[in-house]
């Protein structure tokens, strides 16, 4: 929240993210009247970087839930171009900055299969967290995980706790399988421990 040049507090909810280019992001902007006045039917405008208004609502009468701010509902469109996009919120003279990252759309299947080497067990390894940049899944029971991610170059990264973590880097042009090996941690070294904990 933030308290505008008017005594205008606001409020902006939903610009979560990423979110892929050319959809519509729908935010709530909710804006309160520090000096008690009605802002009910108050004109909210949203503007990109450059100044050109994008969107426009008008604040209802009934409060968000837990706060004592009015609010509408807003469709933003997300432009084109991946990267991070900022607009501006506005109820009469006050304004609140909000942004959120643009992601190509994902087009292909990244397929991952986490083993488990330790004392070469070679086991299907199941919940493994499994990231590629804002793309992300779990292993399940098979210790299998699919992405969906868009062309280009992704560096993907496995963990779980107990485990050794795994990093590759990778091109994807085509839907892609990959097999990740992984094992247990073993606990520090015992003469390691009683020399500096005990």
């Amino acid at each position: 929240m933030i308290s505008g040049p008017e005594d205008v507090t606001m409020a902006v909810w939903g610009a979560n993210g990423p979110i892929e280019i050319g959809a519509n992001l729908t935010v709530r902007v909710g804006a309160l009247s520090r000096r008690g006045e009605s802002l009910v039917g108050r004109t909210v405008r949203v503007v990109e970087s450059g100044g050109k208004e994008v969107a426009r609502g008008a604040l209802g009468e009934e409060a968000w839930p837990g706060t004592a701010l009015l609010w509408t509902t807003i469709v933003v469109p997300v432009p084109s171009e991946p990267g991070l996009h900022s607009w501006e919120a506005h109820v009469d003279a006050s304004t609140l900055a909000f942004s959120i990252a643009a992601v190509p759309v994902p087009a292909h299947a990244l397929r991952v299969l986490m083993i488990n080497t330790t004392n070469l067990e070679n086991t299907p390894l199941p919940g493994v967290h499994v990231r590629a940049g804002h793309y992300a899944a779990t292993t399940d029971e098979t210790g299998r995980a699919e992405l969906s991610v868009p062309k280009g170059t992704h560096t993907l990264h496995a963990w779980k706790q107990g485990y050794g973590r795994v990093a590759t880097t990778m091109e994807v042009h085509a839907d892609v399988e990959i097999s990740l090996a992984t094992e247990v941690l073993a606990d520090k070294d015992p003469q390691y421990v009683r020399e500096h904990w005990l």
